[in-house]
């Protein structure tokens, strides 16, 4: 993902997650904190999907449309922060080939984890790309909602 991308990462946004919306500032900030786990899908010169990731600490959840403001000086988990796509490409896997790039990057880049916070019934899509619950009990997490799931992946040691 490139800086220039931020505006029609924004919109699809706006357009896939209308109830979790989020300032472009946001977006900045994680793409420039960590530009390396930021990934853009473009088809047809149009911006139709995107990942950001970036290092956090296992078990806590960034607050929704909230600066970082920095990565942790110590963090143990690649934490997937949103994985988005037009309905155009879902259909043709781009889901799991981006949750495979995610999971590369993770590997090679020697993270213990990776880890997200599941809403709006997708955690049983994350359940089938390997990801577990980390706690059983659907918590009150910030800014997401009492039926958000803190979901994870140990990645094994090399």
């Amino acid at each position: 993902m490139e800086e220039a991308d931020i505006p029609r990462v924004k919109s699809l946004a706006d357009a896939i997650h209308t109830n979790y919306p989020e300032d472009e500032a946001i977006f900045a900030e994680k793409q420039r904190l960590y530009p390396e786990g930021c990934f853009s899908l473009i088809s047809d010169n149009e911006l139709v999907g995107y990942i950001i990731s970036h290092p956090w600490r296992l078990g806590e959840t960034p607050a929704i449309n909230k600066f970082l403001n920095r990565l942790p000086e110590k963090p143990d988990t690649l934490y997937w922060h949103d994985i988005a796509l037009s309905p155009k490409v879902r259909a043709r896997g781009a889901v799991q080939e981006g949750v495979s790039l995610v999971l590369a990057h993770a590997r090679a880049a020697s993270f213990a984890s990776v880890s997200g916070t599941a809403v709006s019934g997708t955690a049983i899509f994350w359940k089938r790309q390997g990801f577990s619950f980390l706690s059983e009990t659907a918590h009150d997490l910030p800014s997401y909602g009492k039926e958000a799931r803190l979901m994870v992946l140990f990645l094994p040691k090399k």
